[in-house]
């Protein structure tokens, strides 16, 4: 499977409509391997890319029934509360 682009809407570090291109285009393939590579900052969202894939994939079968509610429920706090605090300022 290769997977061409991803799109994450609200999803941890990355607010709002997000959409990462990981297409390599057929000129650029050497030997039909592809590889890419994610690199930044320490709390930069490397982990959370992986992980969306990884949950788009498998759903709610890939995490135990804590870390879904953990992962989920601190998306959908974190989003109000960014919200709460820009219409305060």
């Amino acid at each position: 499977m290769i997977i061409k682009k991803l799109v994450l809407n609200n999803y941890k570090t990355f607010y709002g409509h997000q959409e990462l291109d990981l297409d390599i285009p057929d000129n650029s393939r050497q030997d039909n391997k592809n590889i890419i590579l994610i690199g930044g900052l320490n709390g930069s969202g490397k982990t959370s890319i992986l992980k969306a894939i990884h949950y788009s994939l498998f759903g709610k079968r890939g995490m135990s029934p804590e870390e879904y509610k953990r992962i989920f429920s601190n998306v959908i706090n974190n989003t109000f509360l960014t919200k709460a605090e820009e219409s305060a300022i």
